[in-house]
Formats: C-alpha cells, structure tokens, sequence
C-alpha cells in the first residue's frame, strides 16, 4: 500500500505526490466524497473534468468555503427553506463552483433538526453518487462548459 502523510507534507507537494501516484495507477475518475479538504488548482488542472464531488444542498445554495457537514443543513433550516437536497458537481477551482452532473431534492419539514434533515438528505446521497459513477464510466455524461447532458441508450 501507499501511504501519503498530509501532516508532513505541504499541501502541494502532497497533492503533487498523490496526482503522480494516481496518473501512474492509470486512474480516469476521482470521487470526492467526505474529503472535507479544497484540492488546489494544480490538482484540478493535471485531471481536468476527470473529479466528482458530492455536496449536500442543492448548488448554488449552501455551498462554497466553509460550507460542510452538519453546518450546511443548520443553514439551510435557519434560512427556512423548503427543499433542500444534495450535488453531484465536477470540481473546480471554485469550491462547489464546477458544473452540476446531478442534483437531488428533499423536504425540509418544519421540525426538522439539522441531523434529521442531513440523514435524509445522506440516503439520496448514497443512491446518487454510484450512478453518477456509473454514467461516467459508461461514457454516458457529455460536460460543455456549465452544461452538463446524460445521454440515453
């Protein structure tokens, strides 16, 4: 196994060693997914429209720096949203800024607790990460710009 330390490392000769490691594995898709770290711009650029994140609100809403976990759905209840839900996006350098592939909405109800809506909102999550996964290895997900299509068989 490899082992990469972040805490000897600076963050871009860490994320440097990590890119070659992955580009030598031969390795086409990274899924972000609970990495809870912003990945530098040299990173994004060595796999360009090659990177997944899953985040969970519905883009352009709650997101951006700071914007994780349990403080993305206390937000959202204390701003008194109705629908809230989760983000299959590319990444860019912009955090929770790249092309959407996939969005799904859940209810907030009115009684709600950050921790209630943030295990419905994980369920949706689990269901949507694999087959956005699954539509890119099949070759199945043309991104334009912003515009990302699914194609049908």
């Amino acid at each position: 196994p490899i082992v990469f330390d972040k805490s000897i490392e600076t963050k871009e000769t860490f994320y440097a060693r990590v890119a070659e490691t992955l580009k030598a594995a031969g390795v086409e898709l990274i899924v972000l997914a609970g990495w809870l770290s912003v990945v530098p711009p040299s990173f994004i650029t060595a796999f360009e429209d090659k990177i997944i994140n899953i985040h969970p609100s519905l883009i352009p809403s709650f997101c951006g720096m700071g914007y994780y976990g349990i403080h993305v759905h206390e937000k959202a209840i204390e701003y008194g949203v109705k629908l809230s839900g989760a983000t299959v996006h590319f990444v860019e350098a912009d955090v929770d800024g790249g092309a959407i592939l996939m969005q799904r909405a859940v209810e907030v109800l009115p009684d709600d607790s950050p921790e209630d809506l943030q295990a419905r909102i994980l369920k949706e999550e689990h269901k949507m990460l694999p087959q956005c996964v699954k539509l890119l290895c099949q070759g199945k997900v043309r991104k334009e710009g912003r515009t990302v299509r699914i194609l049908k068989d």
